[in-house]
């Protein structure tokens, strides 16, 4: 199998971009000489794609919201579960805090959100 795949790589050797080539550290394609670089890189996104999954079947069955607006909230809603499940959060004290102090912070909702150090710090599950 590795000799296969080696010969793959080895004819493939022509078809790979040089750095100058590539533009760049801001070409798109840079990602792939990351990749290349980096073994800790993944080539996959899966991971972040299986996060949102449950967020994105809910949105694309948003069709039952009377309107868009509320469909919007809802979204945001849960994309605020998802950031804070992600932080390793206690999402019901986390969420608690989130409606009591809304009005307060309106002006700086950055307070509230789950990467906030002092969110972190208060709500984060030892």
């Amino acid at each position: 199998m590795s000799i296969k795949l080696s010969k793959v790589a080895y004819n493939c050797r022509d078809e790979w971009p040089t750095f100058a080539e590539i533009g760049g550290l801001d070409s798109p394609k840079y990602t792939l000489w990351t990749y290349l670089k980096d073994g800790r890189v993944s080539i996959s996104n899966q991971i972040a794609e299986n996060k949102i999954k449950k967020a994105c079947m809910i949105r694309n069955n948003s069709i039952i919201f009377n309107n868009q607006e509320t469909a919007i909230a809802n979204f945001n809603l849960l994309s605020l579960v998802q950031t804070a499940k992600m932080h390793k959060l206690n999402i019901e004290a986390y969420l608690t805090y989130v409606f009591e102090n809304i009005d307060a912070y309106s002006k700086n909702l950055e307070v509230l959100f789950p990467w906030n150090e002092n969110v972190l710090y208060t709500f984060q599950i030892k």
